[in-house]
């Protein structure tokens, strides 16, 4: 049986283009006003990473969820439902923090300096 077919009978994928495609489909799915797709990341170390951007309209910076450890997580048991759900806290966290970082200020020794909102 090839992977196509278990993939179809049993609803699981099989290797991990299939579970990048599962993946993106559920995101897809989760955020149907945005823009969900894989992308492929070189990294100065050599490596490629496999990730999913999900992109709302007007956003110029998302972050790339890299799906080797998430696959690595399912090929031990993880469901795919908690995977899903551990990607879009990744997305919405990253989100909330792209929409607020203009409240803080970055001094020169790196640490986080909150403007009074009184």
């Amino acid at each position: 049986m090839n992977e196509n077919m278990y993939a179809a009978i049993t609803g699981i994928p099989a290797g991990f283009k299939a579970f990048v495609g599962a993946m993106q489909e559920r995101l897809e799915a989760r955020y149907p006003d945005c823009e969900v797709r894989a992308v492929q990341t070189d990294k100065n170390n050599g490596v490629r990473l496999t990730g999913i951007v999900i992109m709302q309209d007007g956003e110029n910076v998302t972050p790339n969820i890299y799906m080797e450890g998430f696959y690595r997580e399912y090929l031990d048991g993880r469901r795919m439902e908690d995977i899903e759900d551990d990607a879009a806290r990744l997305y919405c966290n990253a989100a909330l923090y792209s929409r607020r970082k203009k409240h803080f200020i970055f001094d020169s020794i790196n640490t986080i300096t909150a403007p009074s909102f009184r």
